[in-house]
């Protein structure tokens, strides 16, 4: 944050936001320690945007939110920085999904070839999953298409009920306020 308070020239960006950088040289006193090496420089850039609730930081005293990214690409504008990093975040989000709700983070089999068909069974079935939540969603009020595996199991489909048996036929009971399609 000591960094960050030496930016002076900010550039406006898109929104409200504002874009500054810095030249940042991280670990120079632990690598001047161990010899003669040069310590590399890295780019440090910025983006803050004015908090939506007017919420003071407790160390700079004003009323920003922050984002940085350290990088070594000198050429690039810094929107362009951050629109490669949040791709790359939303990645990072496909992957915790199918990391918890559809088992990666425990391969099945000892072998290579069978962990990656499971892999890819595994990633069509995530494919197959997102447009079903997507199609319910659009009919049923309560569902979001965002909602996660584990999320859409105890909301849709763990609903109590019981069979019920009168004047010669049988009902489903459900023991629940939501409305489901017929």
């Amino acid at each position: 944050m000591t960094r960050i308070a030496e930016i002076r020239e900010w550039e406006p960006g898109r929104d409200q936001a504002q874009w500054g950088e810095i030249s940042f040289t991280p670990f120079s006193r632990s690598r001047h320690r161990r010899g003669n090496q040069q310590p590399q420089a890295f780019r440090l850039v910025v983006e803050r945007c004015p908090d939506r609730q007017g919420q003071r930081d407790l160390f700079t005293g004003q009323a920003w939110k922050y984002q940085a990214i350290l990088t070594s690409d000198w050429q690039s504008c810094p929107e362009e920085i951050f629109s490669f990093y949040r791709q790359r975040g939303g990645q990072e989000r496909e992957f915790d999904v199918l990391k918890n709700d559809f088992g990666w983070n425990r391969l099945p089999f000892s072998r290579l070839c069978q962990n990656t068909v499971y892999l890819l069974l595994t990633a069509l079935i995530r494919n197959l999953y997102g447009f079903v939540i997507t199609r319910f969603s659009e009919q049923v009020g309560y569902l979001h298409p965002r909602f996660r595996l584990k999320k859409f199991i105890f909301r849709f489909i763990s609903v109590p009920a019981k069979w019920i048996r009168t004047a010669r036929q049988t009902h489903l009971k459900l023991y629940t306020p939501k409305l489901y399609p017929e």
